[in-house]
């Protein structure tokens, strides 16, 4: 039977749609040949600055380089002023048509104000933010009139870099992984001071915009073209500049043509962003009908709160302010520019943002090395040693290296062990990667070649099977992720040693049972034992007393390059390990409670939860396994040398005992002090087991009257503050800064507090600190009997900066 062929409008459709993709890959065929290559002469009538350049094309476009100097990435400060003035001289010059915005940074745009100008007596006051918030707002607005201006991104665009981006009429980015779009000052304890909260909900809508203004929500660059943040994408970072000065030129042609009414067009319009008759219709339901305007903020606030418990009122403050300008029915109004000022103003001079800027500073501060660091001249190969009991241990040590462009040598002794067990637990969070998006093919398949499986035969002894003599071969460091005494260390190390460069560092892992390390200048220890609590993971760097600072500077670099996991470098020894001494000591208080004063461990976890904490001790113990923490518990008690006498250890290595008898050793067992139906994969259940619970009502001491669980989590909260005093008066690292970003990491410490527990002694001084230890029956820390603080600096001046 013959075959009839389509009719009606379909086929006409399809051929169309041919005809165009066809003529649009030939017109930009044909402006990539014909493009010229750029060129650009100094403006000489504007005076030369220090933080920027001016240059000028053939054709009169304008390039502003933004490039500040002695700074790794662009910040806005009080050199804006300067280009405001130069800006407003390029508007008054008949020559200039329009004016690009780039970057002289490599990997960076603007990553927005320079946060440590609000630690500067001059602008702790409010008078004093009123001087320079106005200046970043005056200049943002007169970039919207006048010329073109054009935004050619590339690298990270964030805070007050994306508030500059927003402000100019068109944006180009490049489609790099690198180039990201945020406004996180809500991360910061602030909001967008300089426009964010009503530009860019003009401009893309403001049910998109919420999740990037309340959350700080990062998009990348081909999520930005798809809200309409960004115009136009260009695949290589050298091609954005010169496609942002042709787009320069094309609104100039199109100004002319249709007057200044054209580019006001552009400026905070969502006309042309919300690309569906749907989404034009919810945005104009939002911003028009009150009821569902006020049923939006109703539930958005409501969520907000259940997550931020209250502690955090930057998302509150932004609600208001965008609700305030869209109830007067405009966005980017006068009067909802001023009240975006005053809750910037009223932001940052509360204690919460206090607290959360210490925690960035402290985040950078950490991550300078303590030692005579020697820069790693490659990425190093690792060999890695799979733990038969624990190769999850394995894999996920495998894939943080894999992501970062290490070569990983996986050793074990079946393939089964190394395929079934290793390789395709890793594969699978890869290819989950795939699915969300977050990894192209070629990317995933990249790190799966970095990642080889050698399988050994026979045992490591003296007379070993030649698999083990080339198991490590061209690995400069090996990892032993199990926690072993000093002989085996020792007998693995003189074994392997013969077969590797002489110079192949050798990491242990250590842990409070075995904290010792083989004496030897390429001998290393880790631990990286933190529970799953903040998204940074502590890794402790443990030193032998022979140890060099170039096998520690190999170790160093290959953490600190590795995402979300920051080193801190302890010596070795009973009790020397800052994160398991902080657990411990936490642990210990809330048994104290339990056990001593009747409070029931659900009463307490929820009245710990209420003061800010991530987590609790109980779920910390799990997390990190009963056994564990008996053994970190038992060591505080034999290591600490400071005046600050611990929390009596007995009756919890007692109650951990006859749990751990039971078969309750933590999350890996699906039981703890709560259960885990499915493992380390599933969250616990609120219901407390009942193993523990029957353990508490046999132990716990009889009690006329039992505390309150509030006055209990309060207690608990000093005792942590005690115990990262201790830790720092004993040494166990010299930096304030570790101590703090440790507490908020491992602990779960509240960032708005201080920025840790030392900042918040800092901030609530120390009489305050003492005497509240004091009304607790506290013992307080030696530190707070001096007339000074001494890890505090002169008035005036921040300890983090």
């Amino acid at each position: 039977m013959e075959e009839v062929p389509p009719s009606g409008w379909l086929p006409h459709i399809r051929r169309f749609w041919q005809v165009y993709v066809v003529g649009r890959k030939v017109k930009l065929l044909c402006d990539a040949l014909t493009t010229e290559p750029l060129q650009l002469q100094p403006y000489t009538k504007v005076k030369a600055a220090l933080n920027f350049r001016i240059e000028i094309t053939p054709h009169g476009v304008a390039v502003i380089t933004v490039d500040v100097k002695d700074s790794k990435v662009n910040t806005l400060g009080e050199w804006v002023a300067q280009l405001a003035q130069a800006m407003s001289q390029l508007e008054l010059d008949p020559t200039v048509i329009g004016v690009v915005i780039t970057s002289g940074k490599k990997d960076g745009f603007v990553a927005g104000l320079d946060i440590k100008l609000l630690n500067e007596d001059e602008f702790r006051t409010p008078e004093g933010l009123r001087k320079l918030i106005p200046t970043f707002h005056s200049f943002l607005t007169g970039m919207e009139r006048g010329k073109p201006k054009v935004a050619a991104v590339h690298g990270a665009c964030l805070g007050g870099g994306m508030e500059l981006a927003l402000a100019c009429h068109v944006r180009v980015a490049s489609a790099n992984p690198k180039t990201v779009f945020a406004l996180p000052e809500v991360r910061l304890g602030l909001l967008p001071g300089a426009g964010g909260t009503q530009r860019l909900p003009a401009l893309i809508g403001v049910w998109p915009a919420l999740p990037m203004l309340l959350a700080g929500v990062s998009k990348s660059a081909h999520a930005a073209l798809r809200l309409n943040i960004v115009d136009c994408l260009e695949s290589d970072a050298a091609s954005v500049l010169p496609r942002a000065v042709q787009q320069c030129l094309d609104l100039h042609r199109r100004t002319q043509r249709h007057g200044d009414h054209y580019l006001r067009s552009l400026v905070a319009s969502s006309q042309r962003s919300l690309g569906s008759v749907l989404s034009r219709a919810a945005e104009a339901v939002i911003r028009y009908v009150w009821p569902v305007r006020a049923l939006l903020f109703w539930v958005t606030e409501k969520k907000t709160m259940a997550v931020t418990k209250g502690h955090y009122p930057a998302p509150i403050a932004i609600m208001q302010v965008l609700r305030s300008s869209l109830d007067r029915g405009v966005l980017c109004s006068k009067g909802g520019f001023s009240a975006e000022q005053d809750g910037f103003i009223s932001l940052a001079l509360s204690s919460q943002s206090r607290g959360l800027r210490s925690a960035f500073f402290a985040s950078s501060a950490a991550k300078k090395p303590p030692f005579n660091h020697t820069p790693s001249p490659a990425l190093p190969h690792v060999g890695l040693l799979v733990p038969s009991a624990s190769p999850h241990v394995g894999w996920r040590l495998a894939l943080r290296c894999v992501e970062n462009g290490v070569h990983v040598r996986l050793v074990g002794s079946t393939m089964e062990l190394l395929s079934r067990r290793c390789f395709v637990p890793l594969r699978r969070v890869l290819d989950t990667r795939v699915k969300e998006g977050r990894l192209s093919v070629g990317e995933r398949d990249g790190m799966l070649a970095r990642v080889v499986l050698t399988r050994t035969m026979g045992e490591l002894c003296h007379d070993m099977h030649d698999s083990w003599k080339t198991a490590f071969m061209k690995c400069t460091v090996i990892l032993h992720p199990a926690a072993v005494d000093v002989a085996a260390q020792r007998n693995f190390a003189s074994l392997i040693s013969p077969h590797v460069e002489p110079a192949t560092t050798f990491v242990f892992g250590v842990s409070p049972s075995h904290p010792s390390l083989t004496p030897s200048p390429h001998v290393l220890g880790f631990s990286l034992d933190c529970p799953d609590v903040g998204t940074t993971k502590i890794v402790e760097i443990v030193t032998n007393k022979q140890t060099s600072d170039v096998a520690l500077s190999v170790v160093w670099d290959l953490v600190l390059n590795t995402q979300k996991l920051l080193p801190v470098v302890c010596e070795e020894g009973q009790g020397r390990q800052l994160v398991p001494r902080l657990y411990a000591a936490y642990f210990l208080a809330a048994m104290d409670e339990v056990l001593e004063r009747g409070v029931s461990i659900s009463d307490l976890s929820r009245a710990i939860r209420r003061r800010g904490f991530d987590s609790t001790p109980f779920g910390i113990a799990d997390s990190y396994g009963l056994a564990k923490m008996k053994a970190a518990v038992q060591n505080l008690q034999r290591s600490v040398t400071s005046q600050q006498p611990p929390v009596t250890s007995q009756g919890a290595v007692a109650f951990l005992d006859h749990l751990i008898d039971s078969g309750a050793l933590g999350v890996d067992s699906g039981a703890g002090f709560y259960l885990y139906p499915q493992g380390r994969s599933s969250k616990h259940s609120a219901k407390v087991n009942p193993k523990a619970h029957a353990l508490v009502a046999k132990m716990q001491k009889r009690r006329s009257v039992k505390a309150a669980a509030e006055e209990g989590g309060q207690r608990v909260m000093w005792h942590a503050v005690a115990a990262a005093l201790s830790a720092w008066e004993d040494g166990v690292v010299s930096s304030t800064e570790v101590v703090d970003l440790t507490a908020i990491t491992s602990l779960g410490w509240p960032p708005f507090l201080g920025g840790g527990p030392l900042g918040y002694v800092d901030e609530e001084g120390m009489v305050t600190c003492a005497r509240a230890m004091r009304n607790l029956e506290i013992p307080v820390p030696g530190s707070l009997n001096r007339d000074t603080c001494p890890f505090r600096n002169p008035p005036g001046e921040s300890r983090l900066l």
